[in-house]
């Protein structure tokens, strides 16, 4: 750091001045954070780093969708959660659910989307933002600013080795549609259907939008092998997941801390190098979440593993009125957790 303290300009404004060291990586949104004290840590931030000055947004690495045009994407997912706390007895929780959207988004310097904006593998960033994210809040930045919905038809269908289901009205829906559900405890009648496999989706299309059709496979899910010894997190230690399978592919650890008296949520989001099958979140990042409230009604705090969507489970698609389009398929495997 070469400098800290009040700018020469601005009356009450503070400024850091620092040296990006040379073994930074070069990506996009590179998280960036100050610690104060040794023990304070702020918000988390972004900067783009490249080692020539030029745009990031150059990089292969970047989806297109961060360029001004007409983009639609058909997004499915399963969300497996071990519930452990705040409950008499464990129960295993899984729900199916799928999402569609197109917009049209104009230039932007600054492009950035908290889904799509991933850190640099082995590294970590997080949000704060008001609401509850897991009971349907979005975060700030999903959809870009100034960014114009298209209609992307209302009508689709999905079929895969559980049958067909036609979807309507998909858009007029929550961001997450239900497909179906099972609980362990067999209170209910298992309705699962995003079972792992090949699924086609096919879309009626609208007055922007034209038809389209794609296939995308749901993939295997990860074993989390060390979950169910993780339900208190000391958030001045690391916390460490591994895992098993997933075919070599890159996996993301999300955490999520929900404080529902003051509504709102902190997320911590880390993406562990290729080919990894452990990653440890550094307490550096944990100080962010909210502790666990001692009424476990007041909070809700989990930690997902899932692997990056590609290798089959993301598929390109063409549909007239759009300039690029994708199929997207997840499995999220979660743990309920206390943050201490």
């Amino acid at each position: 750091m070469n400098y800290s303290g009040r700018t020469p300009c601005c009356s009450g404004v503070d400024q850091i001045a620092f040296v990006v060291p040379a073994h930074a990586p070069q990506r996009c949104w590179v998280p960036v954070y100050v610690r104060t004290g040794g023990t304070t840590v702020s918000n988390f931030v972004s900067m783009a780093i490249t080692a020539d000055g030029t745009s990031c947004l150059n990089s292969a690495s970047v989806p297109p969708v961060f360029g001004a045009g007409k983009y639609g994407s058909f997004l499915s997912l399963r969300v497996a959660t071990r519930e452990d706390v705040g409950v008499r007895s464990t129960v295993d929780v899984v729900g199916d659910y799928t999402a569609a959207v197109a917009y049209q988004t104009p230039a932007s310097q600054f492009p950035f989307n908290p889904v799509l904006s991933a850190p640099p593998a082995g590294t970590c960033t997080t949000y704060a933002v008001k609401g509850d994210v897991l009971r349907g809040d979005t975060l700030p930045g999903a959809v870009p600013a100034g960014a114009k919905t298209l209609d992307f038809g209302a009508g689709f269908a999905i079929s895969g080795s559980s049958g067909t289901k036609v979807l309507q009205n998909i858009l007029a829906a929550a961001p997450l549609r239900w497909l179906g559900s099972s609980i362990s405890s067999n209170l209910f009648s298992n309705s699962l259907y995003l079972n792992p496999g090949t699924f086609h989706i096919a879309g009626t299309g609208g007055s922007d939008v034209g038809p389209f059709s794609v296939s995308a496979n749901m993939p295997q899910p990860l074993a989390w092998t060390n979950r169910d010894q993780l339900t208190l997190v000391d958030r001045s230690k690391p916390l460490t997941v591994s895992w098993s399978g997933g075919s070599g592919g890159q996996v993301a650890i999300i955490g999520f801390g929900v404080d529902l008296p003051t509504d709102s949520t902190t997320i911590f989001g880390c993406l562990a190098p290729q080919g990894a099958t452990s990653f440890s979140v550094p307490p550096i990042v944990l100080s962010n979440v909210p502790a666990t409230r001692s009424n476990p009604l007041q909070s809700k705090s989990v930690v997902f593993l899932y692997i990056v969507p590609g290798n089959g489970t993301v598929s390109t698609f063409t549909a007239s009125g759009l300039d690029a389009a994708f199929a997207a398929f997840q499995y999220a495997t979660g743990k309920t957790v206390v943050f201490q």
